[in-house]
Order: C-alpha cells, then sequence, then structure tokens
C-alpha cells in the first residue's frame, strides 16, 4: 500500500520536505503536469528514451504506468510547498525494483534534497514494501546523478556501452554488443549499503 507521503528527513532527522505519490488528483494539478512536462524536456538527455514531452503526453503517461499500479510509482518532491523534483521506481517485484526518474527540476533551500529524497524513498522500499536490491543505469557522462547515487550508497557494478536507436517520436539508448556511441554504468545497493 503507497503511503499518502512519505517525510524527507536532513541528517538530524528534522523534516526538510515530503515525497507524495502521483496519483488520479495529479491530473488536475496543471502545475506539476507542467512542471513535469518541462523538466522531462530541460533534461531530455539524461533519459535513456528521448521525444519532446507536452502536458497531453505527459498526462497519458501518467495514466497508463502509473496509475492503478504498484509495480511502478512516480513521487513529486516537495521542500515545504514549493514542487521541486521526482523520484520514482519500475519493475518492482516482491524482492526487487529498478531505480527511476530521479529529477531535481528547482534548486531549493536544501542543497541535498535529492540525496535525501532518495534515502527516504529507498528507506519505505527496502523497511516497508520488503525489497531486498535496488538496481539502476545512469549514463557516464550524468556526473551529478552518479555522485548523488554514491552518496545515497549505491555501488557501481559494471560498465555497458549503449547505440542510440531512433524510433517513431524520438530515440532510445539500448545495450551494444560491441563499439557503442555512449556508455552507463549499472549501479545497485542493498539495505546495509544505504548511507
Amino acid at each position: 500500500m503507497t503511503p499518502a507521503s512519505l517525510p524527507i528527513e536532513n541528517d538530524e532527522g528534522v523534516a526538510i520536505g515530503r515525497l507524495v505519490p502521483i496519483t488520479q488528483s495529479t491530473l488536475s494539478d496543471k502545475t506539476a503536469i507542467q512542471a513535469l512536462t518541462d523538466w522531462r524536456n530541460q533534461n531530455a538527455d539524461c533519459f535513456f528514451t528521448q521525444f519532446t514531452a507536452t502536458p497531453e503526453r505527459t498526462e497519458r503517461w501518467i495514466r497508463a504506468a502509473l496509475l492503478g499500479r504498484e509495480d511502478q510509482k512516480l513521487f513529486l518532491i516537495y521542500h515545504g510547498d514549493q514542487l521541486v523534483g521526482h523520484f520514482g521506481f519500475k519493475e518492482l517485484t516482491g524482492e526487487t525494483a529498478l531505480l527511476d526518474n530521479a529529477m531535481l527540476g528547482v534548486r531549493c533551500g536544501y542543497p541535498k534534497i535529492m540525496v535525501k529524497a532518495g534515502r527516504a524513498l529507498l528507506l519505505w522500499l527496502f523497511d516497508e514494501v520488503g525489497v531486498t536490491t535496488v538496481f539502476g543505469a545512469v549514463f557516464a557522462d550524468n556526473v551529478p546523478a552518479l555522485m548523488m547515487n554514491k552518496e545515497i550508497g549505491f555501488r557501481t557494478t559494471g560498465k555497458v556501452l549503449l547505440k542510440r536507436e531512433s524510433t517513431v517520436d524520438g530515440a532510445s539508448w539500448v545495450e551494444a554488443a560491441e563499439g557503442g556511441d555512449k556508455k552507463c554504468y549499472k549501479i545497485e545497493m542493498t539495505r546495509a549499503d544505504l548511507k
């Protein structure tokens, strides 16, 4: 059962924000829909699938990929009343999950809010959902994401070559047996790794 929100705390245990899961009511929050759309377009080069986002497409994705599903969730990150980013997971099984969609859209008064939001989400996955391992993949040239994940406690488990494949409305980065145009790091963590 997904909670109504998860607290984001600093090192002293003081609440600095909250993670709020996207729900049906998010579809009527035009500010949030526009923010998700804008952030996706502004950071398109950080995603493994690339396309031009629109508010309509964002709404369709929420309906198709998030609503009514327990294996994929996206949480909005709030610092006070300000929406500043999002963090999620997908491919949730009984024991594993794939970290997904970590994005700081707006800088706020707490510079490490993404680290603390990631920690809060992972604590919930490990302690409440019962996940034993969380995996991820990050482009090798996405230094801020690599540093954030390392600070949370992720370990690098390998490097993978990628090639860019065109799609009907954009492109996707997929694993390449040889050659490749880009690299990504595979990362993972267990509860014991969480800092």
